[in-house]
């Protein structure tokens, strides 16, 4: 019987004291929503409104970088020949009018020769012309003699300027040495192809490009989309595209082309996506990931800007906004973070108000 009435004791005195704890948890609450927001703070932060969103699925893609293709100059053979010097390399920096190649070409010695003849077509009508003019002021020769020495001298200069320009075109001069020719780059930018070598025959009717610049300020992502997943992307669906060279960038993009064509052997859709890159880090050939968020159509969650999640002791918190003088921290369960946009699975309502600039200044102000 003392036993019992001890256990009993015992037992009064821990519910007391559970009840204390209670009444002290229930002081802090009271504390916090007789918080006040100063003039200033309530000036720095931002309320947004707890909105019902349908939620955005991803899909999850393979692909690489590649230069843009509308973008680009392709630089032909514009003559016969053979390769001689090769000066740039794979992904090197090249200027507009820089040597990339030399080639040597007997179909360039002919157009030099045909020059020197042209020459001297052009001089000896020249002369022709003069000869005959001072026999007409003598009345030796007619009027008709001046006309056809002027024809022919008209005809030899245009076969000079013929020449010359061949000459030019293909990447040589005048005064140069016809035996060689050279490549060079038509604009700014860097060599993405290079298809050719040391020694490599030339033919000047042959349409692959010898080299490839691009200015790589645009690149494009090709990824690869598999069949089950076609109906989930379309064009102009936001992505997010990581690269194995940079894991803590995020580069945003929206597709702009999904090809129509399904690839027999791997079974998927090739996908574009159009970047900017004006710090040239993505390069052809990288390795990328690429998220594609398209809309859940029969799931809608409560969703808040990002900003506004506190991270704290492992769990998550939001300040919901009553008024000025009435603030509550409380604690809510996260579904999925996409960007800018956090969903909410417990914890709040739509319609309920949350502070998401300054947050964290806000939940600490209060804690203190």
């Amino acid at each position: 019987m003392i036993r019992k009435t001890v256990f009993v004791a015992a037992l009064s005195l821990a519910l007391g004291g559970l009840t204390s704890c209670h009444h002290e948890d229930k002081k802090q609450e009271t504390k916090i929503e007789n918080f006040v927001l100063s003039d200033t703070m309530q000036k720095i932060i931002k309320v947004d409104e707890v909105t019902l969103d349908k939620v955005d699925g991803v899909v999850n893609l393979n692909g690489d970088i590649s230069y843009d293709q509308n973008n680009v100059i392709r630089v032909m053979p514009m003559v016969s020949g053979i390769a001689q010097d090769v000066k740039v390399n794979l992904g090197d920096r090249v200027t507009q009018g820089q040597t990339l190649a030399t080639i040597k070409s007997a179909e360039a010695m002919g157009l030099q020769n045909d020059l020197v003849n042209a020459r001297a077509a052009e001089t000896l009508a020249k002369k022709n012309l003069e000869v005959t003019q001072s026999m007409m002021d003598k009345g030796v020769a007619s009027q008709r003699d001046l006309l056809q020495a002027q024809q022919d001298l008209a005809k030899a200069e245009a076969d000079l300027n013929r020449v010359s320009s061949q000459l030019s075109l293909i990447g040589t001069s005048a005064a140069g040495n016809g035996a060689v020719v050279a490549i060079t780059s038509p604009d700014n930018g860097f060599i993405v192809e290079r298809k050719l070598n040391p020694n490599q025959p030339i033919r000047s009717d042959d349409a692959t490009p010898l080299f490839t610049v691009s200015d790589l300020k645009r690149v494009w992502v090709l990824a690869n989309v598999y069949e089950v997943d076609v109906e989930k992307v379309k064009v102009g669906d936001s992505v997010e595209v990581h690269t194995l060279a940079h894991p803590d960038n995020v580069y945003y993009g929206r597709i702009d082309l999904v090809s129509n064509a399904l690839d027999p052997v791997a079974r998927t859709l090739q996908v574009r996506v159009v970047l900017d890159n004006p710090n040239y880090e993505l390069k052809p050939e990288m390795y990328a990931r690429v998220s594609v968020r398209f809309k859940e159509q029969d799931k809608e969650m409560p969703n808040v800007p990002s900003a506004a999640i506190v991270f704290d002791k492992s769990r998550n918190y939001v300040v919901v906004y009553h008024a000025k003088d009435n603030l509550e921290i409380r604690e809510v369960e996260i579904l999925d973070a996409q960007g800018p946009r956090t969903y909410i699975s417990a914890g709040l309502k739509p319609g309920e108000k949350v502070i998401s600039k300054a947050a964290l200044l806000i939940y600490q102000a209060i804690r203190q």
